[in-house]
């Protein structure tokens, strides 16, 4: 038991990496961009709506403030200095110091990261990398929520659907992005389970970290509407507009006066991308330089996700299915008048219940049968 836990747990570590180390390669920490650079969101100068997303920034300061002030400074000299040479290509012949100052080079080359500040950046890239370890267990329990299945099957799931994280950042990446991956699997974890002193403060930390996270009301009247009575349907809905309304609203009010808009506005070129036929025939090379994958609006990729969640649709748990379908027609208006073309990550409030859906369809494609419900509330 304990050896299966490590090596799980070992698996979740090594795809996280590779999936972080992509996502670093493809956008650094953004510091060349004016309106959401590294430095103007944990300063709190961005511009609106990204200097709404506070949690991020207010963890890397809080963790970079409990840094003593030696290995700080020890830190910041180390990236400022060059890198060593390597004789001969040994590593291992290198002090530790020399070591840092390799390693810091290697971030400052391969991701692009900008002068300075490398407490705070170190802190965001182990941050980045627990929250996609943690969502990847908050999967799992996910899946052994809703599902009977082999431990196999709920265990490594959870790796291999991280594994296409890197298709939804194509079109940008954020610095909040896997926290909001891991605060929706986290919610839905325990919007599930029905762990309501969990799950409201998870619903709080979850619209510190983006503001569109107020939407998992439509999850809460997707899942639980029909099970609850009206009175406890209305509880639950006050509390989470009084919760949501009680972190946006005054976040949009101290930085009513930064640049920028409430929303962000792409409907025009939006538009004209999804009108432009060569969209659908989109190849980006995602994961390896010249190794070529089909984009989001490829017609092979739109199949293959679709047959993924409608295969056997009607064998699907009705409660899972709704979820689905609710939360992606609540998102959909806004990834076509806000989202940045093949933006997907506009989706993933979408994510668990298309795991879920999808790993009905493998499942039954694989042994030809239905997988089992567990007992729990997909049975609802």
């Amino acid at each position: 038991m304990a050896v299966r836990g490590v090596f799980v747990g070992a698996t979740y570590a090594v795809v996280a990496a590779v999936v972080l180390s992509i996502y670093m390669t493809q956008w650094g920490l953004s510091d060349g961009s004016p309106r959401y650079g590294f430095k103007k969101m944990i300063t709190l100068e961005a511009y609106r709506p990204f200097v709404y997303r506070l949690f991020m920034p207010a963890a890397i300061n809080g963790l970079a403030a409990l840094v003593p002030t030696a290995i700080a400074e020890r830190i910041e000299n180390a990236a400022a200095a060059p890198p060593p040479d390597l004789e001969g290509g040994k590593i291992m012949n290198l002090s530790t110091d020399e070591k840092l100052r390799l390693k810091l080079h290697r971030m400052q080359t391969s991701y692009r990261w900008a002068d300075g500040d490398y407490v705070e950046r170190l802190a965001a890239y182990g941050l980045m990398f627990g929250l996609l370890v943690a969502a990847q267990v908050c999967l799992r329990f996910i899946v052994n929520s809703v599902y009977d299945m082999p431990r196999a099957v709920s265990d490594f799931t959870p790796a291999i659907a991280a594994l296409f994280l890197p298709f939804t950042f194509l079109g940008s990446g954020y610095l909040y992005d896997f926290a909001d991956v891991f605060f929706i699997s986290l919610t839905t974890l325990l919007l599930l389970r029905r762990q309501w002193w969990l799950y409201y403060p998870a619903f709080v930390f979850a619209v510190f970290n983006k503001e569109t996270s107020v939407l998992l009301i439509f999850a809460f009247w997707a899942f639980h509407g029909a099970a609850f009575g009206a009175r406890s349907l209305a509880v639950h809905s006050a509390i989470h507009v009084a919760l949501g309304s009680a972190v946006v609203l005054p976040i949009r009010w101290w930085f009513r006066n930064n640049s920028g808009l409430g929303m962000e506005w792409h409907l025009g070129e939006n538009v004209a991308y999804y009108l432009r036929p060569a969209t659908y025939l989109d190849l980006e090379d995602i994961y390896a330089p010249f190794i070529m994958f089909p984009t989001y609006f490829n017609v092979v990729l739109v199949f293959m996700t679709g047959f993924l969640a409608f295969y056997q649709w009607r064998a699907k748990p009705w409660p899972i299915r709704k979820l689905f379908l609710v939360l992606f027609f609540v998102l959909l208006p806004l990834f076509v008048t806000g989202g940045w073309l093949n933006e997907v990550r506009v989706f993933y409030l979408c994510l668990p219940a298309y795991v879920l859906l999808s790993i009905h369809t493998l499942f039954f494609l694989y042994t030809g049968a239905a997988p089992r419900l567990a007992e729990s509330s997909a049975q609802e």
